[in-house]
This record gives C-alpha cells, structure tokens and sequence, in this order.
C-alpha cells in the first residue's frame, strides 16, 4: 500500500509533463510587409483535472502539400513548413493566442496535442485567409476524438463560417492513432487541390 501511495502522489505532484517533439522550431516569423490576415488559436480546456496549466498545444504552419511521398516522414514533414507556435496559458506564450500570417495564400495547419507522453490528437485543415480576415480557431478535445471549431470573425464583431476551409478528417479512435501528429496527410496525391 505504501508503494502505492507514494506512486500516485508522484503522479499527482508532477502533473502533465510534456516532451517537446522533434525538428520543429517553435517560433513563426510574421510579415513585416505585405496583406496579412490574422488567426487566433485557443483551447477549451485550459487547465487540467488537477488545476494545473495544461499540457501546451502546437500549431503547425506549412505552405503547400509535398509531392516527395518516397521520403521519409522527416522530409516530408519540412517541405513547406514555415513555422509553428506553442498555445499555453504559460505567460510567454498565451491562450488565445493571435498570429499574422500571408493572405490570401492557402496554409496547411495542424492544430492540437503533439507532446509526448501525453494524449495526442491534432486537427489538420487547409485555407486561404482573406487580407484583413480574423480568424478564430478552438480546440476541444474529448476522449477519442479531437475536435476544432473555426470561425471568421466580421468587422461587426459576430461569427461567421470560413468560406474556403477544408477539414481533414481522422480516423477516431483510442489515442487517435491516425489523428496524432504525421506529416502523410499533407500528401498531394491524399489532397484534392
């Protein structure tokens, strides 16, 4: 019994760690010149069970599918990436969070949990943001399933659909196994452009 307590009052003490994944640079370069649009990125839950900061939430930014499906996901994953941002209620980073980016200029974007050892799913949708569009991107997630609901935000202030945004769907599943983080959906011949 002991053992036992002292194994879940760890578990309880040290919260969510999160394992950064990989190559990726975790910074976004936003124009300086230009016609830009911006997204906002938040979640639902901001904090977990216990209280603590929840885990941070990655998205991803690349400009274009990848025709270089005999390489590896390595590759694949760099091909087009123009950055990513961390999503977390951690004061360097903030949930929302809003970002400038190119308009009207499809992007690819991954949207969702990706640090390991904890649950991964990410949302994945293509669009063109319109010059001077604000768009407004919300996770939510519950167990099997990762969700994202986008809006535009009009110059009124009230919500309307994104006119030109495609979703690609998951499979869903237990620990979203084709929902977690992989560069194949990005695959021209897996896309209708």
């Amino acid at each position: 019994m002991k053992i036992f307590l002292i194994i879940l009052s760890f578990i309880l003490l040290s919260g969510c760690a999160s394992v950064s994944r990989g190559s990726f640079k975790h910074t976004l370069a936003e124009p300086t010149e230009g016609l830009t649009a911006n997204l906002t990125f938040e979640t639902e839950k901001k904090r977990d069970g216990f209280g603590f900061v929840a885990a941070p939430f990655t998205a991803i930014f690349h400009e274009n599918c990848s025709d270089i499906a005999n390489e590896s996901k390595k590759d694949i994953a760099k091909d087009g990436y123009f950055g990513d941002i961390t999503v977390s209620l951690e004061p360097e980073f903030g949930n929302p969070r809003t970002i400038k980016v190119k308009a009207n200029k499809v992007i690819y974007v991954q949207f969702g949990l990706m640090n390991l050892p904890n649950y991964e799913c990410m949302a994945k949708f293509r669009f063109s943001p319109k010059a001077g569009g604000n768009y407004h991107f919300l996770y939510s997630s519950e167990w099997g399933s990762c969700k994202i609901e986008s809006k535009n935000i009009e110059l009124d202030g009230r919500f309307s659909e994104i006119e030109n945004i495609k979703m690609f769907k998951s499979k869903e599943g237990l620990f979203q196994s084709t929902g977690s983080y992989s560069p194949e959906w990005r695959l021209c011949k897996n896309i209708n452009n």
